[in-house]
């Protein structure tokens, strides 16, 4: 099986070309301003590279966010027009669950933390490929403080704490995950890359868990709603076609 990805979500953008399982070939972008321009140009001779094209490509995977407006939005439609041009089916990934597919191990816990606006960050924790919190399995947005008390809620006594939230705010919630009684390891403070999006998107693939290509749509980077689910924490993320 060729599956292509494109990960868009944070910084470096760019795609990754698995084939039989294996990753065989990334590109990135570190402009995310020249994404547009190069985006589709990367990918063709990534392809060509090794005799393949578009047509080639037996599933299309992409991050559907949460992520940057512009990023996503391109990288979305960019995926969702292959599939559906090329008649292929396509996965859809939460950046989030892709960073704690890359960087779970076993059954450990871990929070993943991708930044939003005004000193928040959208979060879950997860225990092996299951989101222990929030309860209800959606997306919680919040500062870090709240991040760490939901944490906490959910019974976590120790966690390893990976995503690009960590470059701003890894002190802060480090100490008000301390605080919450939560013992924190902090990971890599870095969106997912190419690759790691690719392992997920493969696994998904296998088990026949595809996105309908013309509904997919962007979970965008945005403020929190002012009325918060106190309930569990959970808040929904702004989304966009």
């Amino acid at each position: 099986m060729n599956l292509l990805v494109i990960e868009t979500s944070g910084q470096p953008c760019g795609a990754a070309l698995m084939a039989d399982g294996q990753v065989v070939a990334e590109r990135l972008v570190a402009d995310p301003m020249q994404l547009l321009r190069n985006l589709t140009a990367e990918v063709v001779e990534m392809l060509a590279q090794r005799s393949l094209s578009l047509r080639d490509i037996d599933v299309f995977g992409v991050d559907q966010g949460p992520g940057t407006f512009t990023g996503l939005r391109i990288g979305v439609m960019t995926a969702k027009t292959w599939a559906h041009t090329l008649q292929k089916p396509l996965v859809g990934v939460c950046s989030l669950d892709a960073l704690a597919h890359a960087h779970g191990r076993g059954g450990e816990p871990v929070l993943t933390v991708v930044r939003s606006r005004f000193g928040t960050a959208y979060a879950r924790v997860y225990a092996g490929s299951e989101i222990v919190a929030p309860a209800d399995g959606g997306i919680a947005c919040g500062d870090m403080a709240g991040i760490a008390r939901l944490t906490a809620a959910a019974g976590i006594s120790a966690v390893r704490v990976v995503g690009d939230a960590l470059s701003r705010h890894a002190v802060e919630l480090a100490t008000e995950l301390a605080s919450a009684g939560v013992a924190a390891t902090m990971g890599p403070g870095a969106a997912p890359s190419p690759a790691q999006l690719a392992t997920l998107a493969a696994a998904r693939a296998d088990r026949g868990e595809f996105t309908d290509a013309m509904a997919a749509v962007p979970t965008y980077v945005a403020p929190p709603p002012a009325k918060p689910n106190l309930r569990t924490g959970s808040f929904a993320a702004g989304t966009g076609g």
